[in-house]
């Protein structure tokens, strides 16, 4: 997680998971695009333009789930539509992204009974989501991609 602060967008907070990321580098204090500045280029990035994002694992629950797990990821859904209706007067995007079975490298020592359920479902990759992700922050600055739902194929239940 991480918090940016006004137009130039610098790093307010950043929690140690995120971090983990860009491990390679420093970013707390510094401007989104000092810390990123391969972003300086890019068709994703543009003066004035700004995208939220909210990762959310698993997708959504159908049929007889725990009722307190339902309670969490509606509120979860609430808390983005609500940032949508808030931030939209001003040009923020906010996107929803629900990810099904993803392999990352924060699994490197998961369990034998998870790698095999990776391999079952041919789980994603890191570069499946990120493929999304450049098709929803590509899109002209009028159009809001809100939720993706990306799971594998063969996931057939969350």
């Amino acid at each position: 997680m991480c918090l940016f602060q006004g137009p130039t967008l610098i790093y307010e907070l950043v929690n140690p998971s995120y971090q983990q990321l860009f491990a390679d580098r420093a970013l707390l204090g510094k401007p989104l695009l000092e810390a990123h500045s391969e972003l300086q280029d890019s068709t994703v990035w543009a003066p004035g333009r700004h995208d939220l994002l909210g990762i959310e694992r698993g997708g959504p629950l159908r049929g007889a789930q725990l009722v307190g797990v339902q309670r969490t990821k509606f509120a979860v859904v609430g808390f983005h539509d609500a940032l949508r209706k808030e931030l939209g007067e001003e040009g923020i995007r906010v996107t929803m992204l629900e990810l099904g079975a993803t392999r990352t490298e924060f699994g490197a020592n998961v369990a034998d009974a998870m790698a095999q359920r990776w391999a079952q479902l041919d789980a994603m990759a890191g570069e499946d989501v990120a493929q999304a992700l450049v098709y929803a922050f590509a899109q002209p600055a009028r159009v809001l991609v809100e939720e993706i739902l990306l799971r594998p194929v063969k996931q057939t239940a969350p």
